[in-house]
């Protein structure tokens, strides 16, 4: 039992820790979207960005699909992108994601990445959302699906004021 409290602790100051970002800059990156448009960390040079880290077998994943919509409805027309990078999938599949992003009707954008930007920005658990900043540096990040929903509206809403 010992151990598997230590090993909560553990996740515990590592979700903590990760949801209060920094001032770390953003690694460049390419991702094409499923509709073939081309995004790169210069193409969104003055918006707000957010990254979210899923795969389709991810259950927590899945429902931050639909905090993404919520701030998609809330931020997208002022100046915030918001891109669901699809990773870590034992056979990557397009028309999976297509497929998903259609029957749930979300209207961010999705892209399925080969395996580059999350080992880049250091991805090791699923969901991971990342937000970036109008400048370019990383202002949030966070590893769990607890607690995101608010953190990521608050963290959303700051970089939007920087």
């Amino acid at each position: 039992m010992f151990k598997h409290t230590l090993s909560l602790v553990a996740a515990t100051a590592v979700c903590v820790a990760s949801a209060h970002g920094g001032s770390e800059r953003a690694p460049a990156f390419r991702l094409s979207t499923l509709d073939g448009k081309t995004l790169t960390n210069q193409s969104l040079k003055g918006k707000v960005v957010v990254i979210d880290f899923w795969a389709t077998w991810c259950g927590p994943c899945r429902q931050v699909s639909k905090i993404m919509q919520t701030l998609e409805a809330k931020y997208g027309k002022q100046g915030v992108k918001i891109v669901c990078v699809d990773v870590k999938e034992q056979t990557p599949s397009k028309d999976a994601v297509v497929k998903y992003k259609a029957s749930h009707g979300y209207t961010y954008a999705f892209s399925v990445e080969n395996g580059e930007l999350d080992k880049t920005m250091n991805v090791t658990t699923l969901p991971t959302v990342v937000v970036i900043d109008r400048t370019g540096s990383i202002q949030y990040r966070h590893t769990s699906l607890t607690g995101l929903a608010g953190e990521l509206d608050a963290a959303v809403a700051k970089a939007l004021k920087s």
